[in-house]
């Protein structure tokens, strides 16, 4: 029968906040503080803690879900029942079709989530009347995203009849990139050899990617590519150690499976492959077995950790008021930068803590011939990263609740152990 103490915990309702700008342009700092400032201030207004904030930035709000990763994340959070109000600056901002943003409104009824707008205060979204005016208000923003695509089809059936080239210029030197595929015997080889030969990329760049050596590969010479399909990065692949490996130059390493050598699983660092100046790159799952079973061995969770829901809310919400008045305590300048700091640290850690106890409530022991995202949810339920070193190697798993890890035994580090 499964567990039913953890169930209550991921009902816990919060304040969602979400912005977005279609276009980024010079003003993209000022855009995201003003949108970022309204919400915040609105919230605190409706007696809201500060609220979770969702972005979009360089996507159209004529897009759903599927086009918008931040859009899809909120309404995943509102079907979970897990918003209580959602704040925005603008009707424009939340979407720019009529149709999206009908199911949205239906959505947050139907969840009981208030929809709270800082251009249009005005808006009532829970009368007959207040949803039409809503519609006509949504309909005219779907009318202003058309009329601006309009004119840019226009201004671009204009410029092909007149002659002119759509799209950049096409890079000049092929053969140099020809020749460092050749030598190189990839891609990713290719892009730093030419960044090591001082061949300079379209835009006159010094550093070359993968994908735009593929590019030009593509369009002069694509008899050189290998055949097959680009499988690309999935959103939720089932690996074990997916989203977990964090490289020394900051990226989280890409799983990538080898079905026609037998499952074989490597991560990357896809951040390696466009430095020249990176260290090794990429890593086999079977190279971090040994260390992941030792150090998820460590786990001691106490006996019996049962929190119920109320508990939870009732405890977040006493950290989140306390980052309140910290916040205004300094405004106020009753305590100093050093104070705030460490009081604002030690609160944002509170709340990290009692978000991974209830991940980890009643956490089984670790089964590892299941199935990897199962494992895997397991190992997210007590380490937030695994570090590794310039080799690709663990160094250390940083735990979600440090408490949990009892001290490892005296035979060298786990890390020497897989070297």
């Amino acid at each position: 029968m499964p567990n039913q103490t953890a169930d209550p915990l991921r009902v816990v309702r919060r304040p969602v906040a979400y912005l977005r700008k279609s276009r980024v342009t010079n003003d993209r700092d000022m855009s995201w503080e003003i949108q970022l400032a309204a919400v915040r201030e609105l919230a605190a207004k409706n007696g809201d803690p500060e609220p979770l904030v969702l972005s979009d930035w360089n996507k159209s709000g004529r897009k759903g879900p599927e086009g918008r990763p931040g859009y899809a994340e909120m309404v995943g959070m509102i079907e979970a029942g897990e918003v209580s109000n959602l704040y925005s600056y603008s009707l424009s901002r939340l979407s720019r079709s009529l149709s999206e943003f009908a199911r949205l409104v239906d959505l947050c009824r139907e969840h009981d989530v208030v929809i709270r707008l800082q251009a249009e205060p005005f808006l009532d979204f829970s009368s007959a009347a207040g949803r039409l005016m809503v519609s006509i208000l949504a309909s005219f923003a779907q009318m202003e995203a058309e009329i601006a695509q309009e004119r840019a089809r226009d201004t671009i059936a204009a410029r092909r009849a007149r002659g002119d080239r759509i799209g950049p210029a096409e890079f000049d030197n092929p053969q140099a990139v020809i020749d460092a595929f050749e030598d190189a015997g990839s891609v990713s080889g290719a892009a730093k050899l030419l960044a090591l030969r001082g061949i300079k990329t379209r835009a006159g760049r010094d550093l070359w990617y993968p994908s735009a050596v593929r590019s030009v590969l593509t369009r002069v010479a694509p008899d050189l590519l290998p055949t097959g399909k680009d499988r690309g990065v999935k959103k939720a692949a089932p690996f074990l150690f997916y989203r977990l490996l964090r490289c020394p130059c900051g990226s989280t390493l890409t799983g990538v499976r080898y079905a026609r050598q037998g499952g074989y699983v490597l991560y990357r660092c896809l951040r390696g492959e466009s430095d020249p100046l990176h260290g090794r790159k990429s890593v086999p799952e079977t190279a971090l077995m040994a260390w992941a079973r030792g150090e998820a061995a460590l786990l001691s969770p106490p006996e019996t950790v049962i929190q119920l829901a109320d508990d939870v809310e009732t405890q977040r919400n006493a950290l989140l008021e306390g980052k309140r008045r910290t916040g205004k305590a300094f405004q106020a300048g009753a305590i100093e930068d050093g104070e705030f700091e460490s009081e604002i640290e030690r609160l944002d850690r509170a709340l990290m803590e009692l978000d991974a106890q209830g991940r980890a409530v009643n956490l089984e022991p670790i089964t590892w011939d299941r199935e990897p995202r199962l494992v895997n949810a397991a190992l997210r339920a007590i380490w937030s990263h695994v570090q590794l070193d310039e080799d690709q190697r663990p160094v250390f798993a940083e735990w979600l609740l440090p408490d949990w890890r009892r001290a490892a035994p005296e035979q060298g580090s786990l890390a020497a152990q897989v070297a």
